[in-house]
Formats: C-alpha cells, sequence, structure tokens
C-alpha cells in the first residue's frame, strides 16, 4: 500500500491488511504501562509518607499535649541525657529548658541518690523510688520518681515522671503531729483514770518518810544517840524518796509530751512498770493483777512511751470490764512469751464477761465505745500504734469466759 501509494481509507471494510507497520501505541505499549505504573506506585508512596507524616506530626502534637498538660514533671534522655522536659520540670527545677537539654538526670539529683538512678537507668530497668531533686538555687526537693526505659523510632530512651512531694510530706506531718497530740491527750486521760490510786500511792511513801523523820528527831533528843536506829530510818526514808520518785517519773513519762523514739526496747520491763503503776488501782478495785513473763523473752523494737501507752489501755480496759464481777473472781492476767516467729506476744485476759458479739466487729474504729462514759479513741490509737511498730493489736473471747487482748511484736533482729 505504500509503495503504491495506497491510503488505509481506500481499503475495502473487511479486507486483512498484511504486515500493517505497528502504530506509535502498539509500538512503546509496554515502555508507556511500566513508566505509567512506576507513577503510580510513586504517587501512592508519596501519599502514603505524606499521610504518615501528617500522622507522625499528629501524634508528636498529641504527645506534647499529654506531657505538657502533665500535673508530674516529665523528662525524656537518651544515654542518660535530657532531651525533652515538659513545664512542670522546669518550673519545679528552677532552670531554663535550655538549660536542662543535655544535662544527665543523675546529675540533678542529690548526691546520696545518683549513683543509685544511674545505674538503674543503665541497666534499662523501670525504677519507682523517692530522692531528693537539688535545684538550681541549691534547695533540695523531695520528689516521686517512676521511670521507664523504650524504643521511639529506633531510639532507646528513658521515660521519667517526677512528682513533687513537698505539700504530701507536709501534710503526713501535720496529719501525725495531730496523731500525736491524740495519742497524749489520750495518755493524759487515762492518767486522769489514775488519779486516786496514784495520789494514795504517792501519799503513803510521804506519810512514812514524814513519820521516819519524826522518829529520827525523837532519837536525837535522846542521850546517848543510837546510830543503829538513825541509820534504819534513813534508810527508810531513802526507800520511799525512791518509790515515790519511781512513781512520780512514770506518770511524768507518760504526761510529757516528746518526739517518737524507735529503738530496742526491754518488753519485760515495761509491762512490770506499767503493772506496777496500775496496781494501786486494782487494789481499790479488788481486782488481782498476776504476771507471767516468759524468761526466753526477747527485745523488741519501739518507742517506750508509746507501748506502755497500749499496755496501759488494755489494763484498764480489763479493770473496768471487771465492774459487774463479784468481789474475789476478778483476776487478770499478763502473760508475755516469744511468738513462733522469734517475736513477742503479750496477752491481757481477764475474768470478765467477754466482749458482746454485735460490738467484736467495731472494737478498733474511732469513736466506738462499748462504755457510757468511754470516748472511743484508746483502742483505735492502740491499733494504730501497735501498726507504726510493725506490729498488731487483736481481742478475742476465751472459751472459759473473760476475753484476751494481746498484741504481737517483731524481734530486733528482724527489723
Amino acid at each position: 500500500m505504500r509503495r503504491f501509494g495506497i491510503p488505509r481509507g481506500r481499503v475495502p471494510a473487511g479486507a486483512d491488511v498484511l504486515f500493517e507497520p505497528p502504530s506509535l501505541w502498539q509500538y512503546h505499549r509496554t515502555v508507556i504501562l511500566l513508566v505509567s505504573g512506576a507513577l503510580l506506585a510513586q504517587t501512592l508512596t508519596i501519599g502514603g509518607l505524606l499521610l504518615q507524616r501528617r500522622r507522625l506530626r499528629e501524634s508528636r502534637e498529641r504527645w506534647r499535649l499529654l506531657v505538657a498538660a502533665s500535673f508530674e514533671g516529665i523528662a525524656i534522655s537518651e544515654q542518660g541525657r535530657l532531651t525533652e522536659v515538659n513545664d512542670q520540670l522546669v518550673e519545679m527545677l528552677g532552670y531554663r529548658r535550655e538549660e536542662l537539654i543535655g544535662v544527665e538526670l543523675a546529675s540533678l539529683f542529690s548526691a546520696e541518690h545518683r549513683a543509685q538512678i544511674a545505674a538503674g537507668m543503665a541497666e534499662g530497668r523501670p525504677v519507682r523510688a523517692e530522692h531528693e531533686l537539688v535545684r538550681k538555687d541549691g534547695t533540695r526537693l523531695p520528689v516521686a520518681i517512676q521511670g521507664r526505659s523504650g524504643t521511639c523510632h529506633h531510639h532507646h530512651v528513658r521515660f521519667s515522671a517526677l512528682r513533687d512531694l513537698t505539700e504530701s510530706q507536709r501534710a503526713a506531718r501535720e496529719l501525725q503531729a495531730h496523731r500525736d497530740q491524740l495519742a497524749h491527750a489520750e495518755r493524759v486521760s487515762t492518767l486522769g483514770l489514775l488519779a486516786s490510786s496514784l495520789a494514795h500511792e504517792l501519799t503513803q511513801p510521804l506519810t512514812a518518810s514524814l513519820q521516819n523523820a519524826e522518829s529520827a528527831e525523837i532519837i536525837l533528843q535522846n542521850h546517848p544517840v543510837r546510830y543503829e536506829e538513825i541509820l534504819a530510818i534513813v534508810r527508810d526514808i531513802k526507800a520511799n524518796d525512791l518509790r515515790a520518785a519511781k512513781v512520780i517519773a512514770s506518770m511524768r513519762a507518760l504526761l510529757v509530751r516528746q518526739e517518737v523514739e524507735f529503738k530496742p526496747q526491754d518488753l519485760a520491763a515495761i509491762l512490770r512498770e506499767t503493772v506496777e503503776l496500775v496496781r494501786p488501782d486494782a487494789a481499790q478495785r479488788g481486782v488481782v493483777i498476776r504476771e507471767e513473763m516468759s524468761a526466753s523473752l526477747g527485745r523488741v523494737y519501739g518507742d517506750r512511751v508509746q507501748l506502755q501507752q497500749v499496755v496501759l489501755n488494755l489494763l484498764l480496759n480489763a479493770m473496768q470490764a471487771l465492774g459487774a464481777v463479784p468481789a474475789g473472781e476478778r483476776t487478770i492476767l499478763v502473760r508475755a512469751r516469744q511468738h513462733f516467729d522469734g517475736g513477742a506476744r503479750v496477752e491481757v485476759t481477764d475474768s470478765g464477761p467477754g466482749l458482746p458479739a454485735a460490738s467484736k466487729p467495731h472494737l478498733f474504729e474511732p469513736f466506738f465505745s462499748t462504755k457510757p462514759s468511754g470516748l472511743g479513741i484508746g483502742l483505735a490509737i492502740s491499733r494504730r500504734i501497735m501498726e507504726s511498730h510493725l506490729g498488731y493489736l487483736g481481742a478475742e473471747n476465751n472459751p472459759q469466759g473473760g476475753a484476751t487482748f494481746w498484741i504481737e511484736l517483731p524481734e530486733v533482729s528482724t527489723l
């Protein structure tokens, strides 16, 4: 057709044309399809990357807002050095943000805590502890820190949250002060119940000393002087004074407000001293107090005054429970022995009517009392004291009648 100049349009319909040269589309179809596919794939890839970048930007913005809105100080670090901090941490430390970036996180803590912080970060283990930050002005800030390591965009990072404990520690101190005041008021109230018997206990040695002094005066007026009798009188006066001084010292220890001091204590001595303090009142009530102290009873760790307050409260409650018991049957047994775990167990057992079933679940609740005139704080305070000593205070009825209040304390070596 090309040789004879026959145009394609003059070919009859239905005729087969052999050896027709391919069109541009036919000749480059494969290339066009490959290029179109590559362009489509590139377009999809770029679109995906743009979408991923937008999502990443949104994620970073949400993270930034989350960190900024946190009530806690947030620190992000790599290889121990800060890469990001929020406004709360900047305010806590008193630095500018640019002053903190690149600084070792461990260096912001007090010297005694830096090694522990650095070791935890280097090992990548989770950390939850209370330490002290050093502010820019040199003052110390108590904080609770919680740190955890992770991987973010192929980078090993450390996330740390720091909470300012200043207010919580101040509130804890105020709460403890109020508790100490309440415990002191309860001790004063308890001694008020013993006022009559303690006055009698003091009057006896003072009266005896006065009589001895008058006898010595008569002997000295006679001639010759009998020095042996004078010596015996002086010894009696000394013994009576020591007896009165012991009673006063015991009262003063319970009345004076002082700092709580935890140290190893002779539990047997505390029990005997407390029993002797209430024995005059027990005699007036017709109550007999017996003691059973195990020879294997070890030392316990605690505050002497607080432990004595607990035992004193249990003894007074036991004596008050015996009010309706016939005279001659009012007994209290104070038993102390070594516990199975090496600690100490003290039991105060009375021969009273026992604990009402309805009141047993509420015995240690504040302001609950089985006595008409009771304040209901003695047992609640006593249990709190035992808990602060890592011990326990419990109560139970005896099979043969009466009730037993018991305390358990760990031994010194376990603390």
